[in-house]
């Protein structure tokens, strides 16, 4: 459930102000500001959530929360394509994380 939760909080500012807002990355408003602050201070604290329940998410999951939600927030209103790509990776990496974690507890 972790694992979703974060998938959706690290997409969700980029769909909600490409679909609704919409932005001049040149000079955001304040709100589209606080849109991707909250969204991306909560989608670290769901991350850091899933590294301690599932002992450390590694430098490569890390890598992604820092940083994929940051090129989505930045790309999503200037081209959809690059939110898709994002989106890719974030739900692979969430499917990988919990294939690498659920195996482990089946042979246990």
């Amino acid at each position: 459930m972790l694992l979703a939760l974060w998938c959706v909080l690290a997409l969700a500012p980029a769909v909600i102000i490409a679909m609704f807002l919409g932005v001049d990355t040149n000079n955001p408003s304040a709100t589209v500001l606080v849109l991707w602050l909250v969204g991306y201070l909560a989608q670290m604290g769901v991350f850091t959530l899933i590294t301690i329940k599932t002992s450390g998410g590694g430098f490569v999951g890390w890598l992604i929360a820092s940083l994929v939600p940051w090129s989505a927030n930045w790309a999503a209103p200037i081209s959809p394509w690059w939110l898709s790509v994002c989106a890719a990776v974030v739900v692979g990496y969430s499917w990988w994380c919990y294939r690498s974690v659920a195996r482990p507890a089946r042979a246990a």
